[in-house]
């Protein structure tokens, strides 16, 4: 039965780390829409933002790639280890965009336009979003075929 995939310290363990990432990324997205004259402060203050989020989501991704969503899952399942490949490819796409924003903010030569890191910024969060709705949605659509198939 599929109460073995993810085991449950492994899904507590990811709830708890996903809960810690959406707060993260809520008060980024926050600090990303906010208005400011100090456009110094503000890159200073999205640069921090973008490091404990991306230190967050590294962490957040190396476990959930060592758990057995990306595991064991895909081999009961093999309807959706093609898809679960993808989203895991994606992991290191979203790291690199993230990186490449921070570091945006951070070069003081580059002029990038507010407006333009604020796009991007809603970008990623947006992408990482739909990204984690997809996993869940599998793992909701495994579970229905479980259960019926119990019966």
């Amino acid at each position: 039965m599929l109460e073995e995939v993810p085991h449950h310290e492994e899904a507590e363990r990811l709830r708890h780390d996903q809960q810690l990432l959406i707060d993260h990324l809520d008060a980024l997205r926050e600090h990303v829409d906010e208005s400011t004259a100090d456009r110094e402060g503000w890159l200073d203050g999205l640069a921090d933002h973008l490091d404990q989020v991306t230190t967050l989501l590294a962490q957040y991704f190396a476990v959930e790639e060592r758990s057995s969503l990306f595991g064991e899952f895909g081999r009961r399942f093999p309807r959706f280890f093609q898809r679960l490949q993808e989203l895991r490819h994606e992991h290191l796409q979203i790291l690199a965009m993230l990186e490449e924003l921070r570091t945006d903010c951070l070069d003081t030569v580059a002029d990038v336009a507010h407006g333009a890191l604020t796009q991007r910024t809603h970008t990623i969060i947006n992408m990482l979003r739909r990204h984690e709705r997809e996993e869940s949605e599998i793992l909701q659509a495994a579970y229905t075929d479980d259960i019926g198939a119990a019966d």
